[in-house]
């Protein structure tokens, strides 16, 4: 009966991993755009400003109250993050790539709770986790090291209550 779902979710990891590469270019360009929009706008002059390169150890786009809103740096353990924040403050998104080469995409709710993540392991092993509204880890969805496709429930206590296969 949980032979036909493999490899509909063999289908979704795979798109989902594609997805992320092409997402997270798309990301670091148009943050790198805004970065010059905004410290040109906010210079004296209004001639056209080129750069050939910017460098900085982090950029945080603030909303027109002052608030952050997106927020990108490297951290003292060497890994990368891309937040971004709601009007409220609270974390929406993260785009993390982290120190041992791992990579995740975690998407939060309106209190910062994490809710779902596609994660990519440093050994390129794809995951999907979907989480519940107290932020406990319910379902993941991934490869185990042999390559076999593996689901995962959870309880909210966070004991394993089923594995596939």
């Amino acid at each position: 009966m949980t032979e036909p779902i493999y490899p509909v979710n063999l289908h979704r990891l795979d798109h989902f991993r594609r997805q992320q590469h092409h997402w997270k270019a798309i990301g670091l360009v148009a943050l790198a755009l805004l970065a010059v929009m905004a410290w040109h706008s906010g210079g004296a002059s209004q001639s056209a400003v080129m750069l050939d390169e910017l460098r900085t150890k982090a950029v945080v786009l603030v909303d027109r109250d002052d608030r952050p809103r997106l927020d990108l740096r490297v951290a003292a353990n060497d890994s990368t993050h891309l937040v971004l924040m709601d009007r409220e403050g609270s974390v929406r998104m993260s785009l993390n790539v982290l120190a041992h080469g791992a990579t995740d995409i975690v998407l939060r709710d309106r209190q910062g709770l994490p809710r779902a993540a596609l994660s990519v392991m440093a050994d390129g092993r794809p995951s999907l986790s979907f989480y519940d509204a107290a932020g406990a880890t319910r379902v993941v969805l991934g490869m185990s090291a042999d390559g076999q496709s593996r689901v995962v429930l959870y309880q909210a206590n966070g004991t394993v209550s089923g594995m596939l296969p």
